[in-house]
């Protein structure tokens, strides 16, 4: 994929969608600042363990619904680069990644995102969460299920805006810590 030119796309959904034997992926000569849709990019990459992302201009991204859904080998994922502003769908984002322990999101503005359902649903293993500067409405934002499926004691990072809207006491394990940031 190192050759691929990307600057003209638009649509990146289901382009790497149950490719069952890859195992690593490196990505980072990607251009995707025209990109509006990751729907499905990596979905069903069962043996997939890392990816390799770069700083990228992503401010035309809105849709990351599925993006990673039933990567059961995802370790660890760097997307400390993304701009998600304007995103508006990340439902099963993470869906059914069980392998995957710790996850950085506190860069992720998410002030227009509608449908965040299931979007850790099924990450067994996830132990640490940062999303400190997710931002809601819960008028317009549905988070069902959000985080079924979460079996180990755990600490999330949350603003206490968040937390307030969507009340994360009742989405939770009782067993997670939850650490408010004001």
């Amino acid at each position: 994929v190192s050759n691929l030119n990307t600057e003209n796309v638009e649509d990146m959904s289901h382009m790497f969608e149950g490719l069952l034997l890859l195992t690593a992926l490196d990505i980072s000569n990607f251009n995707i600042q025209n990109v509006n849709s990751m729907n499905n990019m990596f979905a069903n990459c069962k043996s997939l363990t890392s990816i390799k992302f770069s700083q990228y201009k992503t401010e035309n991204l809105k849709n990351l619904a599925s993006t990673f859904e039933n990567c059961h080998s995802l370790i660890s994922i760097d997307l400390s680069h993304f701009d998600t502003q304007w995103v508006t769908t990340m439902n099963k984002m993470f869906f059914n990644c069980t392998a995957i322990t710790s996850l950085d999101l506190s860069n992720f503005r998410t002030r227009n995102v509608i449908n965040m359902n299931y979007a850790f649903c099924g990450c067994s293993n996830l132990e640490y969460l940062d999303i400190t500067y997710f931002t809601g409405s819960s008028e317009k934002m549905v988070v069902i299920s959000m985080f079924d499926g979460i079996l180990n004691k755990g600490n999330i990072k949350v603003n206490s805006f968040y937390n307030s809207q969507i009340n994360l006491k009742e989405l939770l394990p009782s067993e997670w810590n939850i650490t408010i940031v004001y």
